[in-house]
């Protein structure tokens, strides 16, 4: 951000009231761009440099980002947009931080409405947080495919629209995503077969899933390792799967790292795995409960 640029978004935060957000989010956050993306006020014509002058759409707001200036994107509270192709939403500037203002109902929302629909992040040090994610059709591909490192999905809530509309993968990691971070997550899928899992990744180092509460029928796992994550951690997690798989945790024989304090539940009276393939994985308090109504019981063969 020039200089110039700096001053008048500083003298337009002093006089006038509606900029003063503005003015605390570049004393906080960045010291780089800052654009705003409101598809109830938008236009596409608009700079996106303030909330007034709001673009339409987060690709439209990303294709004015710089690369690793530490470019901010608000999405705002009510924002609703609809993915119907293959990067339909392209994170391809690195280091772009994608936020969605609002809780609940307000939350922005991205509905992906074919069963190619994508959010492809392929640029590194991409952040995005606080986004409802929505699959409005039946056998979703995938629905964030990671191929770059240190992207951090925080905050964002990710659902199957109806008992009929199943997403296959919500999120895939390639072995080129290293220091992947889910953070905070939730995941409401339905009890209709049609999921395999929310997150497959390969051979990907550094992988990190942190409080992900997730429901749904997977054929393989709620998290399935497709090969060997390196160091990765797996934690404070509440996880469902409603499928006779009786897996919520797919490990892989060469993975190494620490899966811990995670509740996990398959209601199939008698199941005993919950999460399968341990390998070189480290398991610490992790519970498993297979009816409902009861305690949960230690994941794993202790230590001699």
């Amino acid at each position: 951000m020039s200089s110039q640029e700096l001053n008048n978004r500083l003298r337009n935060a002093l006089r006038e009231v509606k900029y003063s957000q503005e003015l605390r989010n570049l004393i906080n956050h960045t010291t780089g761009s800052v654009f705003y993306v409101d598809s109830g006020s938008g236009a596409a014509a608009n700079t996106g440099d303030a909330s007034d002058e709001a673009l339409i759409t987060i690709d439209a707001a990303i294709n004015k980002c710089t690369a690793s200036k530490g470019d901010i994107i608000y999405v705002m509270p009510g924002h609703a947009e609809t993915i119907s192709s293959a990067a339909g939403i392209a994170a391809d500037v690195a280091g772009v931080s994608i936020i969605g203002l609002g809780r609940g109902t307000d939350r922005p929302q991205v509905t992906l409405s074919a069963t190619d629909s994508t959010v492809t992040v392929t640029a590194a040090n991409v952040s995005i947080q606080n986004i409802h994610f929505i699959n409005d059709v039946d056998a979703l591909v995938v629905g964030i495919p990671v191929t770059a490192a240190h992207c951090r999905i925080e905050n964002c809530l990710f659902d199957d629209a109806t008992a009929a509309k199943n997403t296959n993968h919500w999120i895939t990691l390639s072995a080129a995503a290293d220091y992947f971070e889910c953070i905070g997550c939730e995941n409401h899928g339905t009890d209709t077969a049609g999921n395999t899992a929310f997150l497959t990744g390969a051979a990907a180092d550094h992988v990190t899933i942190r409080g992900l509460v997730s429901h749904g029928d997977f054929a393989a796992a709620n998290i399935d390792m497709s090969a060997a994550w390196t160091d990765c951690l797996i934690e404070d997690c509440a996880l469902e799967n409603a499928n006779a798989v009786d897996v919520n945790i797919e490990g892989y024989a060469s993975a190494t790292g620490q899966v811990r304090y995670n509740s996990c539940m398959i209601a199939t009276n008698g199941q005993v795995t919950w999460i399968n393939t341990v390998g070189t994985l480290a398991l610490f308090e992790n519970y498993g409960v297979n009816l409902g109504g009861e305690t949960g019981m230690i994941i794993g063969t202790a230590s001699s």
